[in-house]
Order: structure tokens, then sequence, then C-alpha cells
């Protein structure tokens, strides 16, 4: 009776694990069933036509290491919906494994226990941080001590800079005192006169009367007292000094000379022309854009420069005269100056 239980039992289990032949025929079957070929298993699980036909062949030689092959069958049976403890149980069988087996390594190496003697090196790491340390303290005293030395130089020298800065030429002599103008060179009383109008007069006056007693002893003729308003003359320090024009009375008086009468320039256009006038300053005085038919009349005081764009199809009139503007065109514009 226990013979024949014990014989039920193993074809039980014979049962429940397929062999290994069936392995391969078990998923060749399951994808047929499924209708699906070998390059649409290979394109869903992303691996080669000639693993999975070694798959369904129990050819596991040409496949890679066991590890890998387990989980092609595993992701295959999975596709497959089938359960891949079963076929796994074969594979492994078929590679005479026993998963309930394990395997110890005992080590041979002897484990040393870590002592003073044993850390040679730590005493030389303790070594060289000392003197690390000893390098950097002097590296910062060498640093320190010319700068406090440069530091304190400078402040000594600033004294005497100081009494020097202090020292003047009125407190080393204060007995003197500026020389009157009279005993200055003429040069330089009119220097001083041409800077200070206020000065200047006093000066003038001063220096007409010293002159005036010099003269008495000096031998100056007539032409050399007349000259004296020149500025070459004002070197000479026996020359009397004599007050110059105002500089606005003579700009005023050069104006009014050459300022004359204004007079009528007339402008006739027989086609669109733009023509600017300006004075003997350069100011512009009248500029326009003219159209055909118009006539445009101005007053100005010459000299006046005139610039016409089209000249061929403008006239101009000075003062009841027509001016020729073809001996004054160039390209079409003529440049002309009335005096």
């Amino acid at each position: 009776m226990a013979d024949e239980q014990v014989t039920s039992e193993l074809n039980t289990n014979d049962a429940l694990q397929p062999p290994v032949q069936n392995l391969g025929a078990t998923l060749q079957a399951a994808r047929l069933e499924k209708k699906l070929s070998q390059q649409d298993v290979s394109n869903s699980l992303r691996y080669s036509v000639k693993q999975i036909d070694a798959l369904e062949n129990n050819v596991f030689d040409s496949l890679p290491d066991a590890m890998m092959t387990r989980g092609f069958i595993r992701s295959y049976a999975k596709y497959l919906e089938l359960d891949a403890e079963p076929l796994l149980a074969a594979y492994r069988t078929s590679l005479g494994d026993d998963p309930e087996k394990v395997i110890s390594v005992k080590s041979s190496m002897r484990p040393v226990a870590l002592t003073k003697e044993s850390q040679p090196w730590l005493k030389y790491i303790l070594a060289s941080i000392v003197v690390l340390l000893f390098l950097l303290a002097w590296m910062a005293y060498v640093e320190y001590m010319p700068t406090q030395d440069a530091t304190v130089e400078p402040g000594a020298q600033l004294s005497p800079v100081q009494t020097y800065a202090e020292t003047t030429p009125e407190s080393l002599n204060p007995s003197l005192e500026p020389l009157p103008e009279a005993a200055l060179p003429a040069a330089e009383r009119l220097s001083e006169n041409d800077t200070n109008p206020v000065m200047a007069d006093n000066a003038v006056t001063q220096a007409n009367q010293t002159d005036a007693n010099q003269a008495n002893t000096s031998q100056v003729n007539t032409n050399q007292v007349n000259t004296v308003a020149e500025p070459s003359a004002r070197s000479l320090s026996v020359a009397p000094v004599v007050p110059a024009t105002p500089a606005a009375a003579i700009s005023a008086s050069a104006s009014s000379q050459a300022v004359g009468p204004a007079k009528n320039i007339s402008f006739t256009f027989s086609g669109q022309s733009w023509v600017r006038v300006m004075d003997m300053t350069g100011k512009v005085i009248y500029e326009k854009l003219s159209h055909s038919g118009e006539t445009e009349t101005i007053q100005a005081v010459p000299p006046v420069n005139i610039v016409v764009g089209n000249a061929s199809d403008t006239k101009l009139n000075f003062s009841g005269q027509e001016v020729d503007l073809a001996a004054k065109t160039k390209n079409n514009v003529a440049r002309v100056t009335l005096e």
C-alpha cells in the first residue's frame, strides 16, 4: 500500500510539471492557437525571430545566459496568457538546477583585527598635519611683518612733509611787500590793465604821470609819443599809455558802417523751384519752395548769397535789374552773390 501511494504522488508531480520537450511545444501550440506568427511575437516582445524559434524548439544553447532565458520564457508565457511557473520549472529541470539547494561558500580569509601596531600610516598622517600647520603659521608671520613695517614707515615721514607744506614765502620773509605799480615793467602793467578795467584806469593815470616825468630826462621824439597806441609800442617803458577805445564801441561803429540800406530782391517762377537767401554772416533770411506762376519779393541788405534750385525756370531781379542766372548755373542749380 505504501509503495502504491508513493507511485501515485510521483505521477501527480509529473503531471503538474511538464517535461522539457513539452516546454517549446507548449509555447508553440499557444501561439498557433492565437493565430500568431513568430514575426508577430518578435514585434510585440522585441525579441528576434531566432530567439523565438530557439525557445519553441528547446534549443537553449543559442540563447543568452540562464537569467536572460528565464526572462524570455516569462515574457513569452505572459504574452500568450500562460502560467510561467511550470514552464520555468521545466527549464530549471533541463539545466539540472535544484531550487531548494543553497550553495554556501566559506571564505578562507582570516579576519584581521585593527590595532595600533597595524596602523603605521596613522602616525604619518598626524606628523604631516603638524608640519603643515607649522608651515602655514610661518607663512602668515612672514606676510604680516613686512606689511606692518610698511604701514608704519610712511607715517613717520609725514611730519617733514607737513612742515614743508606749512612753510610759505610770506612766513619765511614777512618784510616782503608788493612793489608799487609804477615800479613794474610796462608790459606787466599793460597786462593787468587788460584784465581789470578799473585798475587799468588808475594804472594809466599813474603811468602817464610817471612817463611825463621821464620824458624830461629822455630824448624821445614826437613820433614815438604819437604812435604809442599801437600794440607793438606797448612794450616800451617810456611810451605813454593812451586809453584804448572800448571794443563794443568799435564793433558798433564798424557794423554801422558795414550795414547799408535794404534792397528789393524779386523772384519770378515759371516752374516749381526752391530758393534760399543768406546774409553776410551765413544766416538764412529767406527759404521757400515756390510753384509755377508765383512771384516772391523780399528786402535784404547786401551782400547776400542766393541759391536757386531750378535756375532754368526762375528769374532774379535785384534793385530793378535782372540778373543772369545762366552764368552761375551748374546742374540747374544757381549760386549768386549780390553786393
